[in-house]
């Protein structure tokens, strides 16, 4: 999903996963532990992750 910010792109999501649907943040999974292979260290990963 895109769209300008403030849109409700992320209220959309959150309506359509609490019925079922998967959503997938692209910043969560890019700031996961372990981190995706090829990642050996991004800035602010750890406050990221602490959040």
């Amino acid at each position: 999903m895109a769209g300008m910010p403030g849109a409700g792109k992320t209220t959309l999501a959150r309506a359509l996963a609490s019925i079922g649907f998967v959503m997938i943040c692209p910043d969560e999974e890019m700031f996961r532990e372990p981190p995706h292979p090829g990642i050996r260290s991004v800035p602010g990963a750890e406050e990221a992750n602490a959040g």
